[in-house]
């Protein structure tokens, strides 16, 4: 297993350690981050009062694993030329900065934010260093278009969360009628 092949797990590998973290602190911090939305934002019935539970956001987590594990498994197949695998690393050292940026905007600590720099920013940058030694760029086109697919996969992990434990999260009626600008059924 030479460098390359380390980096390729390695993304698995800081995901879940930093998804830990998600997954411990997520559900208590969400429901202040919820009630901060703007009420323009759709947001599944009753979740402005009570935030996401410890078993939405265990489901979402694990969406998004599946996707981070076949990343890691097709940059390990492609020795590292996979866009999807490329563009997951992008994705999440970009996530990485964002949890920084959010908790510095909020002055405070936010989901996410201890491992940010101690676990998701490290394996960012030694994953760069290694892919650019084999002439595989992070930030083409494809993997940049992956990357972006990071913010919508995101979303749906957590509607589809919803969906599954029984709220009607991918409905108008649980989005809110006034936020739709319809009115009650």
């Amino acid at each position: 297993m030479d460098d390359l092949d380390r980096a390729c797990v390695a993304l698995l590998v800081a995901w879940t350690v930093h998804d830990l973290e998600e997954l411990a602190t997520m559900p208590r911090k969400s429901r202040r981050v919820m009630d901060r939305m703007p009420q323009w934002v759709p947001l599944p019935e009753g979740f402005r009062d009570r935030g996401l539970s410890q078993r939405e956001v265990a489901l979402a987590i694990a969406s998004v694993g599946a996707v981070m594990t076949g990343a890691s498994l097709v940059g390990l197949r492609t020795r590292g030329r996979s866009p999807l695998f490329r563009g997951a690393v992008l994705a999440f050292g970009l996530h990485g900065v964002g949890h920084l940026a959010a908790s510095i905007g909020t002055r405070g600590y936010t989901t996410g934010v201890a491992t940010a720099p101690l676990v998701v920013l490290p394996y960012w940058l030694h994953a760069r260093r290694v892919l650019g030694k084999h002439g595989l760029p992070e930030g083409d086109g494809p993997a940049v278009t992956v990357a972006l697919a990071g913010v919508p996969l995101t979303v749906a992990a957590h509607l589809l969360s919803c969906s599954v434990l029984g709220h009607r999260a991918l409905g108008h009626r649980a989005l809110g009628h006034r936020a739709l600008g319809h009115r009650a059924l």
